[in-house]
């Protein structure tokens, strides 16, 4: 009896701060709420290729992008994008950068999408995930959005999605160029 209620006890922490998989990527409270998992045809060694040329396609300098890839299972990568996410406040447009470290796991025919770390910053306030030791959340005390984080908040809910669909959108297409 003692055995199994140290046993739960113990397991505990893992059940609470474990991710579950989500069809849309959005920051909450506590954090991200989980993980993608993209069905996509293609060998694992296959689909770590065609991320790789994707981050070299989309970034200037993707050897800085990706910090660690271990062929046909792993790749981590840091994007930075400046002025990322452009939206309307009053008559003003305003940019506001985003940074993510993402993980993309490989296996036949899948890959798991995982945003590990993910901030974005006005100029003058960073907002990040739970978890972090930055400036500010996006959400108060009490678990409700911030006033002033409310437009980046939705913003960069739709940014990560996006960047999802760009990188499931480039594996899938078939690359053939006509000249």
């Amino acid at each position: 009896m003692k055995k199994a209620l140290l046993l739960s006890i113990l397991m505990l922490p893992c059940l609470l701060f474990s991710q579950s998989k989500v069809d849309s990527l959005q920051i909450l409270a506590d954090g991200l709420n989980g993980y993608r998992v993209m069905e996509v045809p293609g060998t694992a060694q296959e689909l770590h290729a065609k991320a790789t040329k994707w981050i070299k396609y989309n970034f200037k300098t993707p050897d800085e992008v990706i910090k660690s890839s271990v062929d046909g299972e792993l790749l981590r990568c840091e994007m930075y994008y400046p002025l990322g996410i452009t939206f309307r406040q009053g008559n003003d447009v305003v940019g506001i950068n985003y940074r993510q470290t993402l993980e993309m796991l490989f296996k036949d025919g899948r890959i798991k999408y995982t945003i590990l770390y993910y901030t974005i910053s006005n100029g003058a306030i960073e907002y990040y995930t739970k978890g972090t030791a930055l400036n500010m959340s996006f959400y108060n005390m009490k678990g409700k959005p911030r006033k002033r984080a409310a437009v980046e908040l939705q913003s960069s809910n739709v940014k990560m999605n996006a960047i999802y669909q760009d990188l499931r959108t480039f594996i899938t297409q078939k690359n053939e160029t006509k000249w």
